[in-house]
């Protein structure tokens, strides 16, 4: 009886055992990708005196400080903050703010001394009027935020509802979208009598 030689078998079967774990993953076709993290606002800032940058690490939930006083930037620190951070500004070289999308909230930062920390957080709430209590109900001798709470009061709510509404269903959207509906909106809001008044009470008659 004939046998058949034990590699001849092996060969036989090793595309057999092996093929599902050796076969390439099928990756998708560009373009199909759908990013579900927040969407960036001012995600870079410089400290005043230019020595520093600050961005927003979005997946990560961290504040990263980089030195750029040489050639090349340098990475001084990851400060943990809010989830999905998406905007920072810097008020002065030692404090910076960032705004955290999914936690409703503003984390103040020091970068003066180290280790680097968040020293406060603002929890703001989730929808516009929420926001604008928080801003204008906050007790501190803050010259900038004093003048912030002062500008959002006198502003229109009509804006600010429609400015939250926008960036929460553009969110995923091309940019040719966000300039259609952004087209189509302010033809809605010239359309309506606010825009009028708004304009008669602040440059004409200069009654409120």
């Amino acid at each position: 009886m004939n046998r058949a030689p034990f590699s001849r078998i092996l060969a036989l079967l090793l595309p057999l055992v092996a093929g599902p774990v050796l076969a390439q993953p099928t990756l998708p076709p560009a373009g199909e990708y759908q990013n579900f993290e927040s969407g960036h606002v001012r995600p870079l800032a410089m400290s005043p005196d230019g020595s520093r940058l600050f961005a927003v690490n979005t997946p990560n939930g961290t504040l990263d400080v980089f030195d750029i006083t040489a050639e090349a930037p340098a990475f001084l620190s990851a400060i943990p903050v809010g989830m999905e951070p998406v905007s920072v500004a810097a008020r002065s070289n030692t404090e910076v703010w960032v705004v955290n999308h999914l936690s409703d909230s503003v984390s103040v930062v020091n970068v003066g001394t180290r280790p680097f920390r968040v020293t406060r957080t603002l929890l703001v709430g989730d929808e516009p009027r929420d926001i604008v209590h928080k801003i204008t109900t906050l007790e501190t001798d803050n010259e900038w935020l004093k003048r912030a709470g002062a500008t959002l009061s006198a502003g229109s709510p009509t804006t600010a509802v429609l400015s939250v509404a926008l960036q929460r269903r553009l969110k995923l959207a091309s940019l040719a979208e966000v300039f259609r509906a952004e087209l189509v909106t302010s033809l809605a809001c010239a359309a309506r009598s606010d825009l009028a008044e708004g304009i008669r009470a602040l440059l004409i008659d200069k009654d409120k």
